[in-house]
C-alpha cells in the first residue's frame, strides 16, 4: 500500500511539472518590442508577430526592405532560449563580400535590434571576422553562434543570402 502511495504522489508531482514546463517560457510576450525605423537607407519595413504550434515560442520578424534591393528579414524566436537570426538577401550588384563588411553589417545588426547582447571577448565583430574559430564571452548562459553565406543560383533578384545566428540560454 505504501508503494501505491508513492507511486500515485511521483505520478502527480511529474504531471504538474510537465504541464508546468510546457506552458512556462522565461520570456514572455512583448519581450520583443516594435521599434519605429529611422534608417534612411530603408524603403519600407513591417512587423510580424506570431506563435509558434510546435515549440510555443513567442516569434517576433521584422522585415526591412532597403533603396538598393537588398532585404534583411530579423527574427526573435523567445520562449525558454532567445534566438536571434538575421537573413539578409544581397540583391545590390556593388555588395563587398568581404568577412569585413559581413561581419561588420552583421554586427550592426546584432547591436541595433537584438533584445539581450552578452558582451563578447574578442569582439562579436572581430569573431565574425575570424569565420568563429575561437571564442568566449562574458556570461554564464549557453550561446551559440553560426555566419553562412550561400551564392544564390537562380536568376531571381537575389544574388547572395547570408544567415547569421546566436542562440541565448536554454536549457543546459
Amino acid at each position: 500500500m505504501r508503494y501505491a502511495l508513492i507511486i500515485i504522489l511521483l505520478s502527480f508531482t511529474s504531471n504538474l511539472y510537465a504541464n508546468k514546463g510546457k506552458d512556462y517560457c522565461e520570456y514572455k510576450k512583448g519581450f520583443v518590442t516594435h521599434k519605429q525605423i529611422t534608417d534612411k537607407n530603408v524603403s519600407s519595413y513591417h512587423w510580424d508577430e506570431r506563435i509558434s504550434g510546435e515549440s510555443n515560442e513567442q516569434i517576433t520578424t521584422l522585415y526591412l526592405t532597403y533603396k538598393n534591393g537588398d532585404t534583411a528579414i530579423i527574427e526573435h524566436k523567445y520562449c525558454i532560449m532567445y534566438n536571434f537570426e538575421v537573413s539578409y538577401l544581397v540583391a545590390d550588384p556593388d555588395f563587398s563580400y568581404s568577412k569585413e563588411n559581413i561581419s561588420h553589417i552583421m554586427t550592426q545588426y546584432f547591436e541595433l535590434y537584438s533584445v539581450k547582447k552578452p558582451s563578447f571577448t574578442p569582439t562579436l565583430n572581430m569573431i565574425l571576422k575570424n569565420n568563429l574559430k575561437d571564442f568566449k564571452y562574458s556570461g554564464n548562459e549557453r550561446i551559440e553562434l553560426i555566419l553562412e553565406q550561400h551564392p544564390l543560383t537562380s536568376a531571381g533578384t537575389y544574388r547572395r543570402l547570408i544567415n547569421f545566428y546566436v542562440g541565448i540560454g536554454g536549457m543546459g
